[in-house]
Parts: C-alpha cells; structure tokens; sequence
C-alpha cells in the first residue's frame, strides 16, 4: 500500500494518463471547450502528504505492537551487532552511509518533478541512472544483479501494460451495455449527494482490497 502511493509510484504515473484522459473528457462534457490536465506531477504532490501520514501511521503501529508485545520486536544484541561492524563507531558510519545517498536521490528526482525542472520521464531517467551509480558504489553491481533488474522491470511493465488494456476493453463493453448511465444514475439517487456517492466509492475500494487477496 504504501509503495502505491509514495512518488515515485508506477500506480501514479498510471493513473496521472487515465484521469487526464478523463478529466478533460469530463470538461468537454460540460462544454468548457479550454481544458486543463492533470499531470503526473499534480498527482505526485496530492500523494506526497497522505503518504508521509501512512509512513507515521505505520511508525505509531509497530511502536504500539512492540509496546504491548516484546517478543514481537526483540532488541538486536549489541555485542554482535558490533562483532559483526567491526568496530564502535560503525554503526553511525553504517547508517550514514545506508541512508543518506537513496534519500539524496529521491530528493532529486521528485524535486525535479515538484519544480517542474523535468518531466517525470526525465526524472525516471535520472533516478535508474542514480540508482546504477550508487550500486556501483556499493560495489554490487554485477551481471547478475543487471539482469535481474531488467527481468523485474520487463515483468512490471508488462503487467502494468496487460491491467490497462483489460481495464479499457472492459470499458468498452461496460458503456455499450450502458452500464455507465446506470451507475450515474445509481449515484445521482444516493442519499447524501456527491459527499455520499464518494463514502460508497471508498467503502467499496477498502473493502475490495481485503476481499480479492483472499480470491
């Protein structure tokens, strides 16, 4: 969940295409003949705040469960974890060193985008590239590690590509079956208005995403 909404999210760039298709449709629709887009780069501010809250809220959780229930978040030995550094102060040095280059590269690529300095296409570009120099550094790139990461990336983007196909062949048969003026009118005759139709449309996602893991 959390990686869904964090930018860089691959769901964000997904969904910054469908609605700006929509949006604009919507527009035309109430014959404003100018109309504006949503960019990616406007979804990634939206996101960039719920997200740090589900950060804490995940920080609050873990610190309640480890509160109330010790055993489930035991306490490394400091005397191995020394043993394993190799000496005293390496513990700082290794969090500095684990830390500071990704949150760097972060900052960049989406204070690129943020400061509509570059696209997101450009910042993507900017991030694999940063992300290659820094396990470089790291001395952990090798041909296999290479590999691994193109298989991955193939298998995403192809996933990614197979779900918005299904989705827009699914629209088409949804509209011409009307479905869409049935939902409409589902929606105009809810109690509550555009407040009350939005409640019902989070309510059925919430419970979407417990219902298909378990299908």
């Amino acid at each position: 969940t959390l990686g869904q909404i964090i930018p860089p999210s691959i769901a964000l760039v997904l969904l910054g295409d469908v609605l700006s298709s929509a949006y604009q449709q919507a527009q035309l629709s109430m014959g404003i003949f100018s109309p504006k887009t949503v960019s990616v780069g406007d979804l990634f501010m939206g996101a960039l705040v719920p997200g740090l809250i589900l950060v804490v809220l995940y920080i609050i959780y873990v610190a309640v469960i480890a509160w109330l229930k010790p055993n489930a978040a035991p306490a490394a030995d400091r005397q191995e974890l020394m043993a394993e550094l190799g000496h005293q102060s390496g513990l700082g040095w290794l969090l500095l060193k684990g830390l500071v280059p990704p949150i760097v590269l972060i900052v960049v690529v989406l204070g690129s985008i943020l400061g509509g300095f570059a696209t997101p296409t450009e910042a993507s570009a900017v991030g694999a590239f940063g992300a290659l120099m820094l396990a470089l550094a790291y001395r952990r790139l090798d041909l296999a590690t290479l590999r691994e990461a193109l298989r991955s990336t193939a298998n995403v983007t192809t996933m990614v590509f197979l779900i918005l196909i299904g989705a827009a062949l699914f629209s088409l048969v949804f509209r011409a079956y009307g479905g869409e003026e049935l939902v409409t009118h589902l929606f105009e005759s809810m109690p509550g208005g555009v407040v009350g139709a939005t409640l019902v449309v989070m309510l059925v996602i919430f419970l979407l995403g417990f219902i298909l893991d378990f299908i």
